[in-house]
């Protein structure tokens, strides 16, 4: 062996010595200088065992703060008795993991959507055990996938989970090898952008879609006319409106409160009953004929409850059937399919109300608060809808729909609030009606007056 063969050597195990240099952690966290971490050791008796054993966890912090966190919980652990450093046993299987992680999520907002996203995983793992999980399996599987068609946003939805459970394994100290650390998501770039053509925009009823889609809904089961309006003037989610309850809900102000438990950027979202249309209150008369009729439907906190089980939320099975008959009844479906060669989705009612926002002048940042986004960044798509909306941000923003709720005269007239009409039938009929009338629809509105 080469004399500098022999000198590289021993300063590599004089490196390696000095990096395994013994370090006291009875006084807290070590900075490690060659690691460039912060490292945490701690030794105690495992009390929850038939045998008290000494046992140790370790970790490493890039923030002292962290460090310190995790180093004052576990001594407090210690002294209550309540530390337990047991990991899963090795023989322990993919689907004992992963049942594990369902059942924690049981009775949280996200408990009817982690048990699809972690099937495909639990199809081919499930026999396996933890070990033998590895980063290149999981790629291995991730892009099988792709290659048999699914959508890389649904991989990447599937892959969260994945990360999710992985995670709570290494927080709770049961398996702390994630092999999905270092997997990346695809970040599909989602340039998907359908809405509904603005009824200002065309002449004739037949030619507005949003008329023929709320025609269509007409004809379905109750609930689904009243959704399609709150998606349309509120931007409200199909989740959200589907659990919508009553305690959300105040007539009196007009604006409806979704909390930050059941909004999907964890943040209260304040949203104006009628932001889009202040003199045609379509949504405001809609929820106070729902209030009304409430009884019909069973005692009930939710807007929209389900027929059979009146304090559980309509479910999707029967609201996607009916929404997906009115589509195809409305021609809304096929107008898409062959200008776009795509679906209309019912989410794409959220992407209407904030493009007919910005097309009547709203600023982006006021979409973005009416939408719940968490930045500017997101409500930026609709930005190309309205190239002059910092110039020119005054844009008219009635008559473009029907006056179906006439202003009573100012001198001992009644509010709107105090005359809503019967339901939102009369209000459908006489919202298609005026739309198709033309010249006729300011006669009505004169009649209506006196």
């Amino acid at each position: 062996m080469e004399a500098s063969d022999i000198n590289e050597q021993r300063k590599h195990i004089e490196k390696t010595a000095k990096r395994k240099k013994i370090h006291d952690f009875s006084e807290g966290p070590v900075w490690d200088e060659h690691l460039n971490r912060w490292l945490v050791e701690v030794r105690g008796a495992n009390n929850n065992t038939d045998k008290k054993t000494e046992n140790r966890l370790k970790k490493r912090f890039r923030r002292k703060d962290q460090a310190w966190k995790w180093w004052t919980e576990q001594q407090e652990k210690i002294r209550d008795g309540t530390w337990n450093p047991a990991r899963l046993v090795k023989t322990t299987t993919f689907s004992e993991a992963r049942v594990q992680f369902i059942e924690l999520r049981r009775n949280t907002r996200s408990a009817l959507s982690v048990k699809p996203h972690l099937r495909p995983w639990g199809r081919v793992f499930d026999q396996d055990r933890l070990s033998l999980v590895t980063e290149d399996r999981i790629t291995e599987v991730r892009n099988r996938r792709l290659d048999d068609g699914i959508k890389k946003s649904t991989v990447d939805s599937d892959l969260a989970w994945l990360k999710s459970m992985y995670s709570w394994l290494e927080s709770t100290g049961k398996y702390v090898n994630d092999p999905t650390r270092r997997i990346e998501y695809f970040y599909e770039n989602d340039e998907r952008l359908l809405y509904l053509t603005p009824p200002w925009l065309v002449e004739e009823a037949l030619a507005d879609q949003f008329y023929r889609l709320l025609q269509a809904c007409n004809n379905g089961p109750w609930f689904l006319a009243p959704m399609v309006i709150l998606s349309t003037f509120t931007g409200l989610r199909s989740g959200n409106v589907r659990g919508l309850k009553w305690s959300w809900v105040y007539l009196n102000s007009r604006t409806l409160v979704v909390p930050m438990t059941r909004a999907k950027g964890k943040k209260t979202i304040t949203i104006p009953l009628d932001s889009m249309t202040p003199t045609e209150p379509i949504v405001y008369q809609t929820l106070c004929h729902l209030y009304e009729t409430r009884h019909e439907r069973g005692t009930s906190e939710y807007v929209f409850p389900h027929h059979a089980v009146p304090h559980q939320p309509i479910t999707d099975g029967p609201f996607s059937s009916a929404w997906g008959k009115a589509r195809i009844d409305s021609g809304v479906a096929q107008d898409f399919s062959h200008s776009h060669n795509d679906s209309f989705h019912y989410h794409d009612l959220r992407h209407t109300f904030a493009t007919w926002h910005v097309m009547l002048g709203t600023d982006l940042y006021v979409v973005m608060k009416l939408l719940g986004h968490s930045n500017i960044e997101q409500t930026q798509r609709y930005a190309h809808l309205a190239p002059g909306f910092l110039q020119n941000n005054d844009v008219k923003r009635d008559g473009w729909l029907p006056k179906v709720f006439p202003n009573r005269r100012a001198s001992g007239g009644e509010s709107r609030a105090e005359t809503a009409t019967s339901g939102p039938t009369v209000l459908r009929a006489k919202f298609f009606r005026s739309i198709g009338s033309g010249k006729n629809q300011q006669k009505d509105a004169k009649g209506s007056r006196r």
